[in-house]
């Protein structure tokens, strides 16, 4: 019964092991994301927040500091019921460009996330729609490597295979 076991363990290491190579082989056969062509599509960026005042200043101005057109870029927030000053700090941002939308459901909700999205959603201009949290971090060139994708026409599907 050991002997059947110890087998197994080593089938099993080993294709564990191929499947690993097989996937970093897959990172080497992605192309470069090319930033220097200049973006034409717009781009809506929705963030959910709840109770996010220590975050969300951050998060709004790494996205306002994107190397991406302004003209091109919508910014979204949703409060989603914060009991802190996360609409506050939001509505500073307002001169900006960046939009704040309240959720105000009085009756329990068992997905409050999903709403906020979804109302997001029903607001946005964007041909593209990119959702992210309220506590995230991006690097000046997020947006321009997202979209470089869908501008090229390529699902990002295609690129995994």
């Amino acid at each position: 019964m050991i002997q059947i076991l110890n087998y197994l363990l080593i089938i099993f290491a080993c294709v564990y092991v191929i499947l690993v190579l097989w996937m970093r082989r897959g990172w080497f056969l992605l192309s470069e994301p090319n930033n220097t062509v200049r973006p034409t599509m717009t781009v809506s960026v929705i963030i959910a927040a709840r109770n996010e005042e220590l975050n969300i200043r951050r998060t709004i101005e790494s996205i306002l500091g994107q190397n991406y057109p302004r003209e091109l870029l919508e910014l979204i927030i949703i409060d989603d019921h914060s009991d802190d000053s996360t609409s506050l700090i939001v509505k500073e941002y307002e001169e900006k460009g960046v939009k704040l939308i309240q959720l105000n459901e009085n009756g329990r909700l068992n997905s409050y996330k999903k709403l906020a999205i979804s109302r997001a959603i029903d607001c946005c201009r964007g041909e593209i729609i990119i959702t992210t949290d309220a506590d995230c971090r991006m690097g000046s060139n997020w947006l321009k490597t997202v979209i470089s994708s869908f501008e090229k026409n390529v699902p990002i599907y295609n690129l995994l295979q």
